[in-house]
């Protein structure tokens, strides 16, 4: 699953000289940084999106194990991302 992680003040939300790597149990987030943006790549077993099935679950899901990403993505942004869009 790719989130957009929108610029905040024009600049990357994230800092751009840094790897960032979400590990949790079997499955991990990583931010990718270009020049145009960042975005994160959330990697984890099929069995694991089949699980989140609405909007309201990608936020409780982002909230239990990226609560500090989520506000990066943007809270209101996370439904749009569910897992029958991957």
């Amino acid at each position: 699953m790719e989130l957009t992680v929108p610029p905040k003040d024009g600049d990357f939300a994230v800092e751009p000289n840094y790897l960032h790597i979400w590990p949790r149990n079997t499955f991990m987030m990583i931010a990718l940084l270009s020049l145009t943006g960042c975005s994160h790549a959330l990697f984890m077993p099929f069995e694991e999106f089949e699980k989140i099935r609405s909007g309201d679950e990608v936020i409780c899901f982002f909230q239990k194990y990226f609560p500090d990403s989520a506000p990066l993505i943007g809270v209101s942004h996370l439904p749009e991302h569910s897992a029958m869009k991957q």
